[in-house]
């Protein structure tokens, strides 16, 4: 059995050697009307072993074989092969062929012409060749021949070279040949065309939008143009000396071709949502970066073979990874992976032509040309639709922010317009009942209206809560910036909740160091508002021991220092898992301490956020049943100079006996209560329904008004209005100002804005205190003021 396999075996191998024997070579006869021929059906060649030059006369003892396949692609070779044929001209005149190579990247070509006898002619061109050397200065290998009139001509053609061994070998005649130079630049001029165009498009649209994906998108454009110029011979001219680094460029081209495509897969399928897949880029990415330098001292046939596979593991690699994100739902990942897919085929293509030796290095050319066009038309679109998602997102988003500051907005009018109809009955309520406070009345009437007006205050309270919330909500709380001696109002703070602590029976003191600076810049009026906070959330939870108010310098510098506040109590502490929510918006530990203590759940809350306001921070340690301390660091600004004194502790009492008030009040309840007020404090009141009627007493009897207090809202004529009517009569009639003082149920600081603007020289919200009113009439109205 052996034996008749071994006999089939050499008889298959006979018939091959008579079938490459049987066919014979024939000199191709030139025919005048014929304008181009394929030189590869009259070719034989001869592939030497290693790279020793060959005389013609050793060359001719070789043997020759026929060229048994329609495209020569032999791979990559180290060694030169040499092609033979020959041609004859029966005409009686001669004739002028073009033989050429449409590939750019042979480093070494050279043509022998000889007749019968002798040695005609020698040509050399290449990448090994200067550009201007070569005989016709085209971007691929080209050679004119004549032939005379009836004369045969032999030519042997050396080629070696480190790119692939492919030689798509043709001839033309001379006008075959320049209408073929026309054709070809056409079509690189349409790709390049379509190639600088978008890549200035998208340079463009990158300077409106400073989007990453096309700044990449251009860089992976830029990229491939360069790769491309290269393959097309374009760039070789600028470097005509320079022959090895035009092998080395090339293949350092493609890596960087494929660096770029790296990072703009990368970004524009969002990897970061494929951790793992992301790494595999980033490892790409670096061992690419790697492999560029590398490529520079490395051998040019093996970058010739390690680039184009790189180039290929990167394509696979993107078009998995975008068809991975396709799965996932990524909208652009359809047109990347349409995208990549034709660069792939195109690739699968050139690779077996390199490697295998199958295929048309011009159809390889072409084919990876039309695929990096309709590559790049179709990420352009990919990006132009990201685009239109973007803008569609941010409509969107613009669209959901104005309706939530139409909300926020409706949300604050409703806040204001709700505080100013609770203040207006408040300020009846607290006021009538501090009026009863000061009258005689038995124990048990006193115990009511004592709670009555705890009941108010507590109502108040609440209500100015639900303000600042919803400003900081709406984050149009702002800060002031004053200068006050920190100090006293520690102790103003603490002094509030003297009365408190007694009747608890609990010890309640203060600890201040002594580098504390005397006077800071900043917020008092929110500092005072976080203290009383904290105190008294402390106070409410302690039953039994001492609350302590610490204050620690962390930093002192002669500008600025930055503060450390401690709060801390006995009482009944917080549950480690409650303490997380407890800066909360409407939150406490638990609904049992809600319905054991009460509250709204808001002080805290206004307490992180103002801190942070004020660049600072706050926490709390506690243990259940052992008690809480409340750490809060804030930063301030030193004070060179004494800052305005708290009124309540410096202002002296002032005799507002006979002092003549107008006041302009549209609500019945109001006008009882600020008249019932001011003649507790010893003034005359003259009371007006509206801005009008206060106009015309003011303009009538200007010498007899000390102070006017005034309304916001009120028909015919409001308070600003009224207060702007006022100020130019007085200074047409060139009176002097009468202080006026807004006294308004709006409490927010648009509405002290507006009337400060309008004239006034005070702003006072309802419902106000007996002891407020007094102090600031007392501003006004003291002897020496000439306000």
């Amino acid at each position: 059995m052996s034996k008749i396999r071994h006999i089939l075996t050499l008889l298959a191998s006979g018939l091959l050697w008579c079938g490459v024997l049987l066919r014979v070579v024939y000199a191709l006869e030139l025919q005048p009307e014929q304008a181009r021929y394929d030189l590869v059906p009259y070719l034989s060649y001869f592939c030497q072993e290693n790279g020793d030059e060959l005389s013609l006369a050793e060359l001719q003892q070789h043997t020759f074989l026929p060229v048994q396949q329609a495209n020569i692609a032999l791979a990559y070779r180290q060694s030169p092969c040499w092609f033979r044929w020959s041609m004859t001209n029966q005409q009686t005149y001669k004739q002028q062929w073009f033989v050429d190579i449409p590939f750019s990247l042979l480093d070494d070509v050279q043509l022998f012409v000889l007749d019968d006898l002798h040695l005609l002619a020698q040509y050399r061109v290449g990448d090994r060749v200067p550009y201007h050397s070569r005989q016709i200065t085209t971007q691929h290998p080209t050679f004119a021949l004549t032939i005379p009139a009836h004369a045969v001509q032999h030519y042997y053609l050396r080629i070696q070279t480190t790119s692939p061994f492919a030689v798509p070998i043709r001839l033309v005649n001379q006008y075959a040949f320049w209408q073929t130079q026309q054709d070809y630049q056409l079509i690189i001029g349409l790709f390049y065309g379509i190639s600088v165009g978008l890549l200035f498009y998208t340079l463009a649209v990158w300077a409106l939008t400073r989007e990453r994906n096309h700044l990449l998108y251009a860089s992976y454009l830029a990229s491939s143009l360069i790769y491309f110029t290269w393959l097309h011979g374009l760039l070789f001219r600028y470097w005509p000396m320079a022959t090895e680094w035009n092998n080395q460029g090339f293949y350092a081209s493609i890596l960087f071709m494929a660096l770029t495509g790296s990072f703009f897969a990368r970004y524009y399928l969002q990897l970061s949502a494929r951790p793992r897949l992301d790494f595999i880029y980033q490892l790409f990415i670096v061992v690419t970066l790697g492999m560029m330098f590398i490529m520079l001292l490395c051998p040019v046939w093996l970058a010739a073979r390690i680039a184009p596979l790189w180039t290929f593991a990167l394509i696979i690699l993107s078009f998995y990874a975008g068809f991975i994100r396709l799965r996932d739902g990524l909208l652009n990942a359809r047109l990347f992976v349409w995208a990549w897919s034709c660069l792939l085929i195109a690739t699968v293509y050139t690779v077996l032509m390199n490697y295998v030796g199958y295929g048309n290095i011009t159809h390889a050319i072409a084919a990876m040309q039309s695929s990096f066009a309709l590559q790049q038309i179709l990420l352009a679109i990919g990006l132009a639709q990201e685009m239109n998602l973007l803008k569609q997102e941010n409509a969107l988003r613009e669209q959901e922010s104005r309706v939530a500051k139409a909300e926020s907005a409706a949300k604050s009018e409703f806040l204001a317009r709700m505080s100013h109809e609770i203040r207006t009955p408040m300020n009846a309520v607290l006021g009538i009942t501090q009026l009863l406070q000061d009258s005689t009345l038995s124990d048990n009437q006193r115990q009511h209206v004592d709670l009555l007006y705890s009941s108010g205050k507590q109502l108040l309270d609440l209500i100015n809560d639900v303000l600042d919330f919803s400003r900081m909500d709406a984050e149009r709380l702002a800060l002031a910036r004053e200068s006050f001696q920190l100090s006293l109002l520690i102790k103003e703070s603490l002094a509030v909740f003297l009365p408190m602590a007694e009747a608890k029976n609990l010890v309640l003191t203060f600890d201040l160091p002594d580098n504390l600076p005397d006077y800071v810049e900043g917020d008092s009026l929110r500092l005072r508002q976080i203290l009383v906070n904290l105190l008294g959330n402390a106070l409410k939870f302690t039953h039994q021991g001492k609350v302590r108010l610490e204050v620690n310098v962390l930093y002192l510098s002669a500008t600025e220092c930055r503060l450390a506040f401690l709060v801390h109590d006995t009482g009944i502490g917080i549950a480690p898992e409650q303490q997380d929510k407890l800066f909360d918006a409407f939150s406490q530990a638990n609904s049992q301490i809600a319905h054991n203590y009460g509250g709204s759940g808001l002080g805290l809350a206004i307490c992180k956020q103002l801190v942070e306001l004020m660049s600072g921070s706050i926490s709390l340690t506690s243990q259940l049943g052992r008690g809480s301390t409340f750490y809060c660091e804030l930063p301030f600004i030193i004070a060179d100079g004494k800052g305005t004194e708290h009124l309540a502790l410096q202002q002296q009492p002032t005799n507002l006996v006979g002092k003549r008030i107008l006041v302009a009040e549209d609500s019945h309840i109001n006008q009882i209560v600020i008249k019932t007020m001011l003649q507790r404090l010893g003034c005359v009141v003259i009371i007006k329904n509206n801005g009008q009627e206060a106009l015309e007493y003011v303009m009538s009897f200007h010498h007899e008004v000390d102070l006017i207090l005034m309304d916001y809202e009120m028909p015919v004529l409001n308070g600003l209005h009224t207060v702007e009517k006022i100020r130019q009569w007085e200074h047409h009639v060139d009176r002097h100002a009468i202080p006026v003082i807004a006294l308004t149920a709006h409490a927010l600081p648009h509405y002290k804005r507006l009337c400060l603007d309008a004239g006034m020289n005070e702003f006072l919200s309802k419902p106000i205190l007996l002891t407020q009113l007094a102090e600031t009439l007392a501003r006004f109205l003291a002897p020496n003021n000439n306000a």
